[in-house]
Formats: C-alpha cells, structure tokens, sequence
C-alpha cells in the first residue's frame, strides 16, 4: 500500500513538475505560431498587392492630385476660370478657404459665385462633377436674379484633396512618380 501511494505522489508530482507546464507552454507556443503565420499572410497578400498598389498611386498622381494646399489651389482655380469661360458663366467670386486636416489629407474649400443662362451653368456643373481631379460639390444654390428670365445665380462650395504636412511620418508616401515592378 505503501509503495502504491508512492507511486501516486510520484506520479503527482512529475505531472505538476514536468508535463503540465510542457503542455502549457506547448499549447501558448502553438498560439503564437498561429498568429505569427497569419500575420505573414496579411504581409505576403500586402506584398504581391504593391504593383497594383503603385499604378494606382501614380493614376493619382497624374489625374492632378496634389502634394500641398497651395498646388491643389492653384489646380482648382484655374480649372474653374477655364470652365467659367468655356461656359459663358459670368464668375463673380472665386474664394479658396483654408483647408481642414482629413486624417493624411487635407481638405480644401472654394466658394464659387457667378451668373448666366441655364445652359452655361450646366455645362458648368458638369466640368465640376467630370474634374479630372478629385473635386467634391459640398453646397449648391441656384436661384434667379429677375423672375420669368433665363438669367441665374450660382452659388457653388467644391472641395479638393492634398496631402497634409507630415508631423513626423505620413502614412501616405510623397506624391512621385513610384516605380512598379515587373
């Protein structure tokens, strides 16, 4: 009986000294592993997404997306007093606001005021929403300046994206030309 108890605290004691603690640290080693390989695969599917990743950052790029606030404002503005006048709109104000941080970007305002027939402020209205640049109409009012007439105010506020200035490190790399590999 003895030698049977013996065994039994033995047995006890190899377990809580030597196998439970293998098994733990088998079972939180495997963990690990587990999500190590997983984030490999995030990485690997991340990797093999660069090319694509590149052609479209420099679609961007070429499509006039801008480095800073004063380049996106200069891009609007004369895109805007080109559409005016190929509209015939009448421009009355062009005023750029400051521009508001969007997380790695920054958002950029214009107040755009002006006059003319419904057929200039269309053709208008259509330069604004088929930009080839990233321009968003947030506000839009058009009213009539003298009632039974085809003569129509505008009043438009567009907004446009730029990178904001980095603090330290953007998550956005600097806008250029980014090389894809074949």
């Amino acid at each position: 009986m003895a030698l049977l108890a013996a065994t039994v605290v033995g047995l006890l004691l190899v377990d809580r000294v030597l196998l439970t603690p293998y098994w733990n640290r088998k079972e939180k080693l495997e963990t690990e592993k587990n999500l190590l390989l997983d984030r490999w695969r995030q990485l690997q599917k991340l990797r093999s997404r660069e090319k694509e990743f590149a052609t479209e950052w420099n679609a961007l790029i070429k499509s006039g997306f801008n480095a800073d606030e004063a380049s996106a404002a200069v891009t609007v503005l004369s895109a805007v007093r080109d559409w005016a006048q190929s509209s015939t709109l009448s421009l009355a104000s062009l005023k750029p606001e400051r521009g508001r941080p969007q997380g790695a970007l920054k958002e950029v305002s214009f107040q755009i005021s002006g006059s003319g027939p419904m057929k200039s402020i269309t053709a208008f209205l259509w330069h604004l929403e088929n930009a080839s640049f990233p321009l968003r109409i947030t506000e839009l009012r058009l009213a009539s300046r003298n009632e039974g007439s085809d003569d129509l105010s505008l009043q438009v506020r567009v907004t446009t994206l730029c990178q904001a200035p980095s603090v330290k490190q953007s998550p956005l790399p600097p806008v250029k030309k980014v090389e894809a590999e074949e």
